[in-house]
């Protein structure tokens, strides 16, 4: 997949984002998360590239890249909230 742009920001809410325009934003907390949930967020946005939405076939494809995914994502579930600066 192409992208258009990657930015770092500050979201307290979402791990990541994707624009209908291909630009992918991650929160810099993601970085607090283990690589797994890591990988997860990243493939999950860069799914988005092809699917702009959590349909069946948006999940199709990133169990594609990420046959446990489910897995993955309670990695992050366990995480709780995004971290906060001190």
């Amino acid at each position: 997949v192409s992208y258009r742009r990657i930015g770092i920001t500050g979201a307290k809410k979402r791990w990541g984002s994707c624009s209908g325009k291909g630009s992918i934003n991650f929160s810099w907390r993601l970085m607090a998360a283990p690589m797994a949930a890591v990988e997860l967020v990243v493939a999950h946005e860069l799914a988005h590239l092809r699917q702009l939405n959590h349909s069946p076939a948006f999940y199709k494809i990133l169990a594609s890249v990420l046959p446990d995914w489910r897995e993955r994502k309670a990695l992050l579930e366990n995480a709780g909230r995004l971290p906060q600066l001190p």
